[in-house]
C-alpha cells in the first residue's frame, strides 16, 4: 500500500507515527530516534517528517552529518544552529556567549556542555514562542561527538518546549544520543509483498522475473529496489538480456549514484565536490567563497535535476537526497580534484579556524611546517576544551606533515602523551614512541618521551620501580627541572605522584620531594594541591581545605580533561568527590563513546570509591566492572586490580561474600609483591580485615590491619590509613588492646582529621567513644559523632557507629535508647545489605528486648534530610522518573534510586506516590514534625 501524499510504499504505521510525533509539537516537546540499517528508508523518514511539519507550520531545522565531515567540537551544531543566529543576540548574556563561540563567530574559549546546552535550548524555546520547532538530524552517528552532547542535552528536556528532535541512527553505532535513553524505533525492511508494489509503481515496464530478481536480493531495503533497476540497461529491464550474475548490493549502490555523478559537466562536479568536502551543513556561501568561477553556483542545478540534491534558499544550503550520494561524489573524485577542493575551502575560512588547518592538511601531498605547525596549535587549543580525539589526530597529522625529522619526533611524543594518558589507545602510543626514537634517539631519554615510556611500564607492564626509575632520571636530567612553568615537568610531577601512590612506599616520594623543594615557593597550585591532599593528606590536608574548596567550586566550569582528574584526586581522600561527579560523568560519557578512555578510567575509579563511601554500592559495582572492562580492553591491566580485585570486592565482604573477598586479597597481594605495588598490600589487608570483622574474629582482623596501620601511626604518604581508622580502633578495643585504642584516636586528634570532613570528624568521635575509660565520656562522644545530619552521606560508616553506641547502651542497660540506635544501625544495613553487620545488629537487638526489628518509619527520628535528598524527593514528588532527575542533577539514575531509598524511611512513606503529602505534611526538612531522641 501507498501512503499519500508521501508516496512512500508499506509505510502506512511509520506515517502515522511521525504524523503524531508532528502534531504533538503543538502541546509539547518530544524527541525519538529512527534506527536501522543503510538503505532502508531512515532518509526518507525524515523527509516525510519535514513534509508533515510543512504542512502543521512546524519550522524545521535539518543536518545531515557524514563520515567525513570535517572534524572540530560544535562543527555540527553550528551548521544547525545557523538559521537562528539572528536570534542569540536577544538572549541572555552567558547564552549569548557560549553559542557565539560554539558557533564560531566570536573567538574563545568553549562553554561547558550543560551551559552551552541550556543555552541551545533556550534559543530553540524562544524560536518555538513563533511556532513549533523540529530538528530532523540524519545519519547523527556522524555528529561530532560535542554537538551530539549538547543536542543529547536538549533531547532529554524538550518537556513544555514545543521542540522536537527526530534522529536517524544506524544500527549497531553507539553516541550521546543512543546513551540519552531516548524514545526509539526501528525502520525495518519491507516485506515482500510491499517491496514489489514499490518497484511495479516506480518501474511499470520491468518485466515480472526481473522484478522478482530485484525483489529477491534486494532484501527489502528501498534504496537498493530503486536504484538496482537503473543499474540495468533497457534490454535487461525488459527481460530480453541477462541479468548479471550478481546485481549491485545496497552497500555497492553508490556505483549507481557514480553513473549519474558522471554524466554531470565538470562545473557541476567540481561543485558537488566541494559542498561533499565542506561538511554536514552544505552551506553555500562557503562553497560560493571556494569556486569564484561561477558565484551563482549554476553548476548544482544539474544535480539537483537527477536527483543528486536540493538547493534550499532559506537557509540557503545545499542537500544531498542521501549520504550515499556524498559518499560516492568523493569517491568518483580524483586525488588532485580533491586537494585542489580542500585548497579552496580552506581560503574560504577565516586563518584561524579549525576547518581552515583541517582543509590545508587534506590539500598537502608532502610535508609542510606551516601546516603541521597550525595543527599542532589547533591539538593544544582542542584538548584544553575537551576535544581529545581531534587533539590525538592533529598531533599525528602534524607528525606527518613535519619536514624536519626532530620536529616530527617532538609531535609524535606529543602524540604518544596523549594516547597513553587521555585517549587510552596504549597500542598506538607505544608505536608513536618507538617510531620517533627511532627517528632521534636522542630524544629517548627525554623528559616528554620517559613520561610516556613509564607509563607504559606502570600501566601495561605494572612494573612500578622500573617506571618510576626511569620517569626519575629523566627529571633530574631534564633542563626544565627548576621552571615551574615548565609543562613537561607538571605532567612528570603528577605522574609521579601517581608511582608512589601506587607503589606505596614513602621513599618513591624522595625524589619527588627533592623536584618540588628545587621550585621552592613556585610550585605549580595544582601540584602542591594533590601532593598535600591525595599523596599526604594525613600531614596537610587539616589546613589546606580552603585552598581544595576554591579548586573544587571552579571545577564546573573546568574544560580541561586532566586537570579534573587531577583535582578529583585531591578530592579524594578528603571526603569532596561529591563535588567532582558532575565533570567526572561528563568524562565517563565521553569514554564510553570512545573519547578519552584512559581519562574515563580515571573517572570511574573516583566515582567507584564515592560509591563505595556513601553506601551507592551496587553502582560501585557496577562501575567497577565497567572500568575494569574499559582498562582489560586497552591495555590497564592494573585497573583490574585496583576495580575488580579490591572494589568491588569491598561490596561483595560487606555483604557477606567474604570467601570469594579472601581469595581476592590472596591473589592481589602477590600481584602487587611481584611488581613493586605496595598499595596492593594495603587493598588485600583492608579486605582480609572486613572479612575478619564480617566473621567477628576481631584477633584476626586487628593482626590484618595493624599489619599496614600500626596504632597510633597514620605515618608520611600512608593517605589509605583514613579509611582503616574505625577498623583499627574496633579491632582494639574488641580484643582488649583499648591503649592502643587510645593512640589511634590520639593520632587523629593530633593530625586534626575532623578539620578535613565531617565523615573525618564523626569516625574520630566514634572512635573516641570506643576507646573511652568512662561510660558518660563514651556517651557524649558517640552523640557527638551523630550529631551532625550531613554525616548520612556515609551510611557504613555511620551504621556502624550508631551499632557500636546501641551496644554501649545496652550494656549500660539504657534498653530504650539501645534499640532506637540499634533500629537506626539495622535499616542502615539493611538498606547497604550488609548482612554480617546486620546480623550482628539483629542478635543486639534481642540482647536489649526486642525479638524482631521495627521497619524504619518517621518515628524513629531519622535526620532531617539533606540539601541532595530534599531537592530529589522534591522532584520525584513532581513525576519526574530517577533517569529524568539525574540529568537535571547530574547523577545517574542508580544513584537516585539510591538517594530515594533514603528519603523514604525519613519521611516514614513507602511509595513514590506518598512522597508530595509527607514533604507537604512538614515531615522534612527541619525535623520540627518528629519525635525528638532520647537524650543520650
Amino acid at each position: 500500500m501507498t501512503t499519500e501524499p508521501l508516496g512512500l510504499t508499506g509505510r502506512a504505521t511509520e506515517i502515522t507515527l511521525l504524523r503524531d510525533f508532528v502534531q504533538y509539537l503543538e502541546r509539547d516537546g518530544a524527541a525519538m530516534l529512527l534506527t536501522g540499517q543503510p538503505g532502508v528508508g531512515k532518509t526518507a523518514m525524515l523527509r516525510a517528517a519535514e513534509a508533515l511539519a510543512s504542512e502543521a507550520h512546524v519550522q524545521v531545522h535539518t543536518l545531515t552529518s557524514a563520515e567525513f565531515d570535517p572534524p572540530g567540537p560544535f562543527t555540527s551544531l553550528a551548521q544547525l544552529l545557523t538559521p537562528l543566529r539572528g536570534s542569540i543576540g536577544e538572549l541572555p548574556r552567558n547564552d549569548q556567549r557560549a553559542l557565539t563561540v560554539a558557533l564560531r563567530l566570536r573567538s574563545g574559549p568553549p562553554a561547558r556542555r550543560e551551559v552551552l546546552g541550556r543555552a541551545t535550548l533556550t534559543l530553540l524555546q524562544r524560536a518555538a514562542g513563533d511556532s513549533p520547532q523540529l530538528l530532523l538530524l540524519d545519519d547523527a552517528h556522524w555528529m561530532d561527538p560535542a554537538s551530539a552532547e549538547v543536542i543529547a542535552f536538549v533531547a532529554r528536556r524538550l518537556r513544555g518546549s514545543n521542540i522536537g528532535v527526530l534522529a536517524t541512527v544506524r544500527a549497531g553505532t553507539h553516541g550521546p544520543l543512543l546513551l540519552a535513553g531516548l524514545p526509539d524505533r526501528e525502520v525495518r525492511p519491507l516485506t515482500r509483498d510491499d517491496a514489489s508494489t514499490l518497484v511495479r509503481s516506480r518501474f511499470p515496464q520491468l518485466a515480472a522475473p526481473v522484478r522478482s530478481r530485484i525483489v529477491e536480493e534486494a532484501d527489502g531495503l528501498p534504496l537498493a529496489l530503486l536504484e538496482m533497476p537503473l543499474a540495468l540497461t533497457a534490454a535487461q529491464r525488459s527481460g530480453d538480456a541477462p541479468l548479471p550474475t550478481r546485481l549491485p548490493a545496497a552497500e555497492r549502490l553508490t556505483r549507481l549514484f557514480g553513473d549519474r555523478i558522471e554524466k554531470l559537466p565538470e562545473r557541476a562536479r567540481a561543485q558537488l565536490l566541494l559542498a561533499a568536502l565542506a561538511g554536514s551543513g552544505g552551506d553555500l556561501s562557503i562553497i560560493q567563497a571556494a569556486y569564484s568561477l561561477d558565484p551563482e553556483l549554476a553548476g548544482l542545478s544539474s544535480a539537483e535535476a537527477v536527483g543528486l540534491v536540493r538547493v534550499r534558499d532559506l537557509p540557503p544550503r545545499v542537500e544531498f537526497m542521501h549520504p550515499l550520494v556524498r559518499a560516492a561524489v568523493v569517491q568518483k573524485a580524483a586525488p588532485e580534484q580533491r586537494r585542489v577542493a580542500h585548497l579552496a575551502l580552506a581560503g574560504a575560512y577565516s586563518p584561524e579556524s579549525a576547518a581552515h588547518a583541517w582543509h590545508l592538511a587534506d590539500a598537502s601531498t608532502e610535508p609542510q611546517e606551516t601546516v603541521a605547525s597550525r595543527l599542532e596549535a589547533l591539538a593544544v587549543r582542542t584538548l584544553a576544551t575537551g576535544g581529545v580525539s581531534e587533539a590525538m589526530t592533529a598531533l599525528q597529522r602534524a607528525a606527518e606533515l613535519s619536514p624536519d625529522r626532530m620536529q616530527r619526533a617532538k609531535r609524535e611524543i606529543q602524540a604518544a602523551f596523549v594516547g597513553a594518558n587521555v585517549t587510552g589507545d596504549l597500542r598506538r602510543a607505544a608505536a608513536l614512541l618507538a617510531d620517533a626514537t627511532g627517528l632521534e634517539p636522542a630524544l629517548t631519554g627525554s623528559l616528554a618521551a620517559t613520561i610516556t615510556a613509564s607509563y607504559l611500564l606502570l600501566n601495561g607492564q605494572c612494573e612500578v620501580d622500573a617506571a618510576h626509575r626511569l620517569l626519575v632520571r629523566a627529571i633530574e636530567n631534564h633542563p626544565g627541572k627548576s621552571d615551574p612553568s615548565d609543562p613537561h615537568l607538571i605532567d612528570a610531577l603528577h605522574s609521579l605522584m601517581i608511582m608512589g601512590s601506587f607503589g606505596g612506599r614513602e621513599r618513591l616520594w624522595e625524589p619527588f620531594q627533592r623536584a618540588v623543594a628545587r621550585l621552592g615557593e613556585n610550585v605549580p597550585a595544582d601540584v602542591d594541591l594533590c601532593h598535600r591532599m591525595f599523596g599526604d593528606p594525613v600531614r596537610h590536608a587539616a589546613h589546606g581545605m580552603d585552598e581544595l574548596d576554591a579548586a573544587l567550586a571552579g571545577l564546573a566550569g573546568e574544560l580541561d580533561p586532566l586537570r579534573v582528574t587531577r583535582l578529583a584526586l585531591a578530592a579524594l581522600y578528603t571526603d569532596r568527590l561529591d563535588r567532582c561527579r558532575p565533570v567526572l560523568w561528563r568524562l565517563i560519557n565521553d569514554g564510553r563513546q570512545g573519547e578519552g578512555v584512559a581519562l574515563a578510567i580515571h573517572a570511574l575509579i573516583s566515582s567507584c570509591i564515592d560509591d563505595w563511601l556513601t553506601g551507592q554500592w551496587d553502582e560501585a559495582v557496577d562501575l567497577a566492572a565497567e572500568g575494569s572492562a574499559f582498562g582489560d580492553s586497552h591495555g590497564f591491566h592494573r585497573y583490574r586490580v585496583i576495580l575488580k580485585g579490591y572494589m568491588e570486592q569491598l561490596v561483595r565482604v560487606c555483604r557477606g561474600e567474604v570467601e570469594d573477598g579472601l581469595q581476592a586479597a590472596d591473589a592481589m597481594a602477590v600481584w602487587g609483591s611481584e611488581r613493586g605495588a605496595g598499595m596492593c598490600t594495603t587493598f588485600a589487608a583492608h579486605l582480609r580485615t572486613l572479612h575478619a570483622i564480617a566473621l567477628e574474629d576481631f584477633e584476626a582482623a586487628f593482626a590484618h590491619v595493624t599489619a599496614v596501620s600500626p596504632p597510633g601511626e597514620l605515618g608520611r604518604y600512608r593517605p589509605h590509613r583514613l579509611w582503616l581508622l574505625f577498623d583499627v580502633v574496633e579491632t582494639a578495643v574488641k580484643t582488649g588492646r583499648r591503649p592502643a585504642a587510645s593512640a589511634h584516636v590520639k593520632a587523629m586528634r593530633d593530625s586534626e582529621l575532623p578539620r578535613v570532613s565531617a565523615r573525618l570528624a564523626m569516625l574520630t568521635a566514634g572512635s573516641a567513644a570506643l576507646a573511652a575509660d568512662e561510660p558518660e565520656q563514651a556517651t557524649a562522644f558517640f552523640a557527638a559523632a551523630l550529631a551532625d545530619p550531613c554525616t548520612t552521606r556515609w551510611p557504613f560508616d555511620r551504621a556502624r557507629i550508631q551499632l557500636s553506641f546501641g551496644e554501649h547502651l545496652r550494656r549500660e542497660h539504657r534498653m530504650p535508647e539501645a534499640r532506637h540506635h540499634l533500629h537506626m544501625a539495622h535499616a542502615g544495613f539493611q538498606q547497604l545489605g550488609a548482612h554480617p553487620w546486620l546480623r550482628r545488629t539483629e542478635r543486639e537487638l534481642r540482647a536489649a528486648g526486642e525479638a524482631t526489628p521495627r521497619p524504619a518509619t518517621a518515628a524513629i527520628d531519622e535526620p532531617p534530610l539533606t540539601a541532595q535528598e530534599r531537592q530529589v524527593a522534591e522532584l520525584a514528588a513532581s513525576g519526574l522518573t530517577n533517569r529524568e532527575i539525574g540529568d537535571r542533577l547530574f547523577l545517574s539514575h542508580r544513584s537516585v534510586g539510591a538517594i530515594l531509598y533514603r528519603v523514604f524511611p525519613k519521611l516514614g512513606v513507602t511509595s513514590r506516590a506518598a512522597l508530595r503529602g509527607a514533604l507537604d505534611a512538614g515531615l522534612d526538612p527541619t525535623g520540627s514534625a518528629r519525635h525528638a531522641p532520647p537524650a543520650p
